[in-house]
């Protein structure tokens, strides 16, 4: 049931994409498709919300938008379902994000650099939509290969939070 319940929510959230639903509608059909195929709820929520996170930043990035783009329709669409932890949220979100970007720009055969940056980038993009205000919260909630990913010390980190304050108003809404 949980392969079946996975390729359901990836299928039907990859379909959703293509026909340009918002990244709340993708997220709520990849957990119908993830429970039909027998999923328990909770486990569905999860299996949907990363699913969702990802068709829509590959969305985006296919589309040629700006990275941070990218971060913050994953972020959207992981958001969507409220019986996922927010901490799992930012964690699929940047995860999703950053591998949409990097695909995309090796497919246009990009430079590395170029590619560190957008996912810099899109990084930033979850950033500016989560609920984390502080360093140590967002400390807490992230996998330990994304804190590396995002900041080689605290105080990178602490950098990318203050740039994603000062250039956001606030804001979860998609």
């Amino acid at each position: 049931a949980t392969a079946a319940g996975i390729a359901a929510a990836q299928a039907t959230a990859n379909h959703a994409a293509l026909l340009d639903e918002a990244p709340q509608q993708i997220a709520g059909g990849a957990l119908r498709a993830a429970i039909s195929a027998g999923l328990p709820h909770l486990q569905a929520a999860g299996f949907a919300a990363r699913a969702a996170a990802q068709a829509v930043a590959t969305r985006s990035a296919s589309k040629g938008e700006q990275p941070s783009r990218a971060g913050q329709v994953a972020f959207a669409a992981a958001s969507a379902l409220r019986e996922v932890l927010e901490k799992d949220q930012v964690n699929w979100a940047i995860a999703a994000a950053k591998d949409a970007v990097a695909q995309q720009l090796l497919l246009l055969g990009k430079a590395p650099q170029v590619i560190v940056e957008a996912e810099a980038a899109a990084v930033k993009g979850v950033l500016d939509r989560t609920a984390a205000s502080d360093l140590e919260t967002l400390e807490a909630w992230l996998h330990p290969d994304l804190t590396a990913d995002i900041s080689g010390s605290r105080s990178a980190t602490a950098k990318a939070l203050a740039i994603s304050a000062d250039s956001s108003p606030s804001g979860r809404s998609e």
